[in-house]
C-alpha cells in the first residue's frame, strides 16, 4: 500500500505516469477490464489522487492539478463512449477522428486497437505538442 502523505507531487506524478506507461505501452490491460480498473482506481485512491463518493469518485485538487481524468483516458480506464470525447475536448483529436471513433463503436468488435492507437497518438501530442502528428 502507498503512503500517500509521504510522497511528493512529483513521485505522485511520478507513478501516475508509470501507471499510463504499463498500459498504453506496456504489456497491462488496455482498455482496463472490471478487474484492472479496480486496480488503477485503488491505487488513484492511495495516491489521493482521487475520493470515493456516493456516486462513484471524485477528484481531487491534486488530482484535478495532475489532469488524472486525462491520464486515466490513456490508462484506458473510461467507458469506451467517453474516451473520444476527453481526447476531443481536450484537444487531442479532431471532429472528424471523433466521428470515426464513434462508427467504430458502433461495429462493438475490434473497437480497441484502433482507440489504443488514436490514444498512443494523442498521448504523444500531449507530451510532445510542437511534434506534428499529421
Amino acid at each position: 500500500m502507498i503512503e500517500k502523505q509521504c510522497l511528493t507531487r512529483t513521485e505522485i506524478a511520478r507513478r501516475l505516469h508509470e501507471m499510463v506507461d504499463e498500459r498504453l505501452f506496456g504489456d497491462k490491460s488496455w482498455p482496463t477490464d472490471k478487474e484492472s480498473a479496480n486496480e488503477v482506481n485503488a491505487t488513484l485512491l492511495e495516491l489521493g489522487l482521487i475520493d470515493r463518493t456516493e456516486q462513484g469518485y471524485r477528484n481531487t485538487p491534486l488530482g484535478n492539478e495532475l489532469d488524472v481524468e486525462l491520464l486515466e483516458a490513456f490508462m484506458g480506464n473510461w467507458d469506451e463512449y467517453e474516451l473520444p470525447e476527453i481526447l476531443e475536448m481536450r484537444g487531442l483529436i479532431k471532429e472528424d477522428a471523433l466521428q470515426h471513433l464513434r462508427r467504430i463503436l458502433c461495429k462493438r468488435t475490434g473497437w480497441e486497437s484502433t482507440f489504443k492507437e488514436y490514444v498512443r497518438r494523442a498521448y504523444s501530442q500531449y507530451f510532445n505538442p510542437t511534434q506534428s502528428l499529421n
